[in-house]
């Protein structure tokens, strides 16, 4: 029961990193979604202030 108990600590713990890491993971992704939006952003605006593309 020892040797059960303390297994199942150890993968609490391995898991609880896995989500850890996957949960930063997700956050830079959101970051770089954001500045890729940012960044299209910056480019329609640039097109439209050249009399654009009809926009």
């Amino acid at each position: 029961m020892l040797i059960q108990t303390a297994l199942q600590g150890t993968a609490d713990q391995s898991t609880a990193a896995m989500v850890d890491r996957s949960s930063q993971q997700l956050g830079a992704a959101a970051v770089a979604v954001g500045q890729s939006a940012g960044k299209v952003d910056e480019i329609l605006t640039w097109v439209r202030g050249l009399g654009g593309l009809g926009n």
